[in-house]
């Protein structure tokens, strides 16, 4: 005989049974805890979709603000805001892009509309017409595939206007959650 916690005496065949129960008890307050923390992590949005505004600038006065997801699931629409400023007298702007972004983020369309579009060597390389603006907006919008590979996603958008060779590259990591 042997005794119980309450100081009650238990059969030397049920200490197995106790040591079982509390390792049990013990696991259900450790899931429950774990439950509640993905409830309060989801409630306060931190594991919801999110933006995030990335900019690179040219000594040449060029200048890039990319505002793109950075959470996203599959199935959901995305908007990637390409803000340029564009130094001086120049007529078209260029935006290069890695087709990964097309393919795995389901990139459909670009407003305005390109003057230009072609693809050579695992980029999509796009020309906009400034029109009366030296500081155009374009948008690359478009729905992250249902069947989109879960993990981290990185891409590069270059953007070059006028004549320049040069172009200001911007670096976007956007992760797809299941």
């Amino acid at each position: 005989m042997s005794t119980g916690q309450a100081g009650g005496k238990l059969p030397d065949d049920d200490i197995g049974t106790l040591v079982q129960t509390r390792r049990a008890r013990n696991l259900r307050r450790l899931g429950l805890a774990l439950l509640v923390a993905v409830v309060v992590l989801a409630l306060t949005g931190f594991l919801g979709p999110r933006e995030r505004t990335t900019s690179a600038r040219l000594d040449t006065g060029l200048g890039v603000s990319v505002t793109h997801p950075t959470i996203v699931r599959p199935g959901m629409e995305i908007d990637v805001l390409l803000e340029v400023e564009v130094p001086g007298v120049a007529e078209e702007v260029r935006v290069v892009v890695d087709q990964d972004l097309f393919e795995r983020i389901g990139i459909e369309l670009a407003v305005p509309e390109p003057l230009e579009q072609s693809a050579l060597d695992g980029r999509v390389r796009m020309v906009f017409d400034l029109g009366d603006t030296d500081r155009p907006t374009l948008l690359l919008t478009g729905r992250i595939p249902t069947q989109a590979p879960v993990g981290r996603v990185r891409t590069r958008i270059h953007v070059s206007a006028g004549d320049e060779d040069t172009a200001a590259p911007v670096e976007l990591t956007m992760w797809v959650l299941p």
